[in-house]
């Protein structure tokens, strides 16, 4: 069985991998048998309690097209079983590549480019995208002037003519720093560490609970500023707006159902809940499903909205509306193509769904408007 790093499946023999010289080198995943109990958050390999070479993923799935857990929990270890179970399944799809750090599962060149950016400039945090993009949210966030926002996304990507960059880009000139005339002109050196620099920096009445400060970029920078200046400087900057939007409700005759989900990272267990409302608000039927998985965001907030389709009461026979607070789960349910995201399998499910065709719409809503699910 092998399984690409957005969680998508390709249907072969179990073990098989292990069988071609390279291949377990070359690819960002292995899988195979393993005597070694390491975390799963530092392997990227599910190990097979017995041989298994003979047998194909969709002999682990149930009448129902799902994981089978007893089938499971029979080839692989009590730790690896949730991971897998967080796999969404789409049978009736050819299996694909996708590349993991663009939303749908497409390769582009700028998408690459940025990668290989971010490896060049900070190796060790570009093995966690998760927290450059909870970065990036944050910072567009703060209550500052969007020209200082953009300086900031421009200097974080190293994109200002320091003359480091601009001998980097062919220019033929003197890198060396114009005012301490000691040190090439890098940018941290001509925003931070220069001791002409100093003395502005110095006028910051915060600046000694950064002073010590040493990154080797300026986004490594802020971003260990950002963590000692959490309390003094960045809590008066970071202001999330009030939100007084109201319910609205649907179209007189139209029921409208709230889907959500609950996932703690890397820990096994998604919670699943949704409420099912009349065009006056009230309440008529709410459900919570829980599954003993590890899966992305993405895909816990695509399950949710499966769990009430599935269990929609017969008593509703009218039409209805989905909401969710997932953006872009909203956006692939009402794209016309097919993206290679590791929720489009879950988006699949919902589509085929006979259910499904009752929806009039599905629309996003404010966290704050979802709370009852």
């Amino acid at each position: 069985m092998v399984m690409s790093e957005s969680q998508n499946l390709i249907d072969v023999p179990i073990g098989f991998s292990m069988d071609i010289p390279g291949l377990k080198e070359s690819l960002p995943f292995a899988f195979g048998s393993s005597n070694n109990s390491i975390p799963k958050e530092q392997r990227q390999k599910v190990a097979v309690k017995k041989d298994a070479k003979k047998r194909k993923v969709s002999s682990l799935l149930n009448t129902k097209e799902e994981w089978n857990v007893d089938t499971l929990n029979n080839y692989f270890h009590k730790e690896d079983v949730p991971w897998i179970l967080g796999i969404p399944i789409d049978i009736h799809s050819e299996d694909m590549l996708v590349w993991p750090f663009t939303k749908d599962g497409q390769y582009i060149v700028k998408s690459g480019y940025r990668v290989a950016r971010e490896i060049k400039l900070a190796p060790t945090r570009c093995s966690n995208m998760d927290k450059t993009h909870a970065w990036w949210k944050m910072w567009w966030n703060l209550n500052l002037p969007p020209r200082m926002k953009l300086f900031g996304w421009k200097m974080c990507r190293n994109w200002l003519s320091a003359k480091s960059n601009l001998v980097h880009r062919g220019m033929k000139i003197d890198p060396t720093c114009n005012y301490c005339g000691r040190f090439e002109e890098s940018l941290p050196h001509a925003l931070w560490t220069c001791e002409k620099v100093e003395r502005v920096w110095k006028l910051m009445p915060s600046y000694k609970l950064i002073k010590e400060s040493r990154g080797h970029s300026m986004m490594d920078l802020l971003v260990e500023f950002r963590h000692k200046l959490a309390k003094e400087e960045f809590e008066d900057a970071v202001k999330p707006t009030a939100h007084t939007d109201q319910w609205q409700a649907p179209p007189i005759g139209t029921y409208c159902v709230h889907c959500d989900a609950a996932v703690q990272p890397n820990q096994a267990g998604v919670g699943l809940g949704y409420v099912w409302r009349d065009w006056l608000g009230n309440i008529v039927f709410a459900g919570m499903n829980y599954i003993p998985a590890c899966c992305t965001v993405t895909v816990a907030e695509a399950k949710a909205v499966v769990a009430p389709i599935q269990d929609r009461p017969k008593s509703l026979h009218q039409s209805y509306e989905i909401r969710s607070d997932c953006k872009l789960l909203v956006d692939a349910i009402s794209a016309n193509g097919s993206s290679l995201g590791d929720m489009q399998p879950v988006v699949n499910q919902i589509k085929r769904h006979p259910e499904f065709s009752y929806c009039t719409k599905f629309c996003h809503v404010k966290r704050i408007q979802n709370r009852c699910s």
